[in-house]
């Protein structure tokens, strides 16, 4: 059945995901400039693809990856450490919340042409509504960080106490007015912010399209809104800090499953499964795995001496 596929669409797919891995560093220069930080778009972009390759070799929901973006941004491109922290939370809750868009729009698309209420449909809503409270949260704290830095510093003296000194309380402080002037910086100009939101809205819908490209070019024809609605279900497993390298075995069990309960055939539904992780993981694998030998090989030194 691979021979049966269609090479120019095989070829499209792989083209999509450079493009996914294109907006995602676009989204985060766009706040970076938002942030008035000094920054050339090839540093965001090998960073970001370093952040990415972090994520598939050390699957812990995104933590090594922006573990590996903070590190990168403070030696490499030289930002204060809370402003390239808020960065890194506002570009991810920007993410979050074009996801949300999207999956909203797949879902009501859904519900409308099966026409009803079914169990998966509530669990969409639980979802949906869980994202938004989380996202206004987050976004809350990060441009009031003043109000929650009491609970902060109180945590740092505690340590210190425990330790001696007070050398986590004074890094503390820098920390959180540095990210505090960043907030103030970028919260001026939220231009910047939905801009941002905009590309990386656009980021998601080329995530879809990639399984989407991959079922027709396997000769099967399913719905735009089925691939979308499925996308953010088997996701969902990538949030999960299991720690397996590129969650091998796992995640294409989900997506399989996921595919077959919205009516996709065994045969379809595991071809397009092994076809979209070649063109997401391995094909990612080694584009960002480039990146990370030639930009990050000091970082990756660190890792090797921890």
């Amino acid at each position: 059945m691979f021979s049966e596929a269609n090479l120019t669409l095989c070829l499209l797919a792989f083209l999509e995901s450079v493009f996914f891995m294109l907006l995602y560093a676009v989204g985060w220069y766009v706040v970076l400039k938002g942030l008035n930080t000094p920054v050339r778009f090839n540093q965001c972009l090998a960073v970001s693809l370093v952040s990415i390759f972090g994520d598939i070799l050390i699957p812990t929901g995104s933590l090594t990856g922006e573990a590996f973006r903070l590190f990168l941004a403070r030696s490499k491109m030289g930002i204060e450490t809370g402003k390239a922290t808020l960065s890194i939370i506002v570009h991810r809750l920007l993410n979050a919340v074009a996801f949300i868009v999207l999956l909203a729009f797949a879902v009501l698309t859904y519900a409308q042409l099966t026409m009803g209420s079914t169990p998966l449909q509530a669990g969409y809503a639980v979802m949906i509504g869980g994202s938004i409270i989380i996202c206004v949260l987050g976004f809350y704290v990060s441009f009031n960080v003043k109000r929650v830095s009491p609970l902060i510093f109180r945590l740092t003296r505690l340590i210190d106490r425990l330790k001696g000194g007070n050398t986590l309380t004074n890094a503390a402080l820098k920390l959180v007015d540095s990210f505090d002037q960043g907030a103030r910086i970028i919260f001026r100009k939220r231009r910047m912010l939905f801009l941002a939101l905009i590309v990386l809205f656009f980021q998601w819908f080329t995530g879809i399209l990639i399984p989407f490209t991959v079922f027709y070019a396997i000769g099967y024809q399913v719905e735009f809104y089925v691939v979308a609605a499925a996308y953010p279900l088997y996701g969902l497993i990538t949030l999960i800090p299991v720690g397996i390298p590129a969650m091998m075995g796992v995640l294409e069990f989900a997506m399989t499953s996921t595919f077959m309960a919205f009516g996709i055939p065994q045969a379809p539904a595991s071809l397009a499964t092994i076809l979209t992780r070649i063109v997401t993981v391995w094909f990612t694998v080694i584009v960002t795995g480039i990146f990370t030998v030639y930009y990050a090989s000091d970082l990756l030194s660190t890792i090797k001496l921890s």
